[in-house]
């Protein structure tokens, strides 16, 4: 019967162990180096996206909370001028109504948040 011994190995991560990373050496002297250099700039990638990923929604976050200021002001706004400038009643009525449907929506919105998923 014929037997042998076989050897194994995993690594996961950016870098492989010190005596393995030394070990490359022995067929280039620079890739030790160069493999901690892709290392750093994979580290550097990633946290660069997450920086962005944040940013992005931390602009559209207040992008949506000035929207909700902005746009029943401005229906308020039209309602009165309606109002003075003597417009069909259903005009200052919707302009008039649809900030109060805005403001209730929200509500229902942010109560169904608070107590999670139905």
């Amino acid at each position: 019967m014929l037997g042998g011994a076989s050897l194994s190995y995993f690594h996961q991560g950016p870098l492989p162990p010190p005596e393995e990373l030394a070990r490359f050496n022995d067929v280039d002297p620079s890739f030790a180096e160069r493999i901690m250099r892709m290392a750093e700039l994979d580290v550097r990638t990633r946290s660069h996206e997450i920086v962005e990923m944040v940013d992005a929604e931390a602009r559209a976050v207040n992008a949506s909370a000035a929207m909700v200021v902005v746009v029943p002001v401005g229906l308020l706004a039209i309602a009165v001028v309606a109002m003075i400038m003597g417009w069909p009643w259903p005009v200052s009525v919707l302009a008039f109504i649809a900030p109060i449907l805005t403001a209730i929506a929200h509500l229902v919105s942010a109560s169904r948040e608070k107590r999670g998923p139905s």
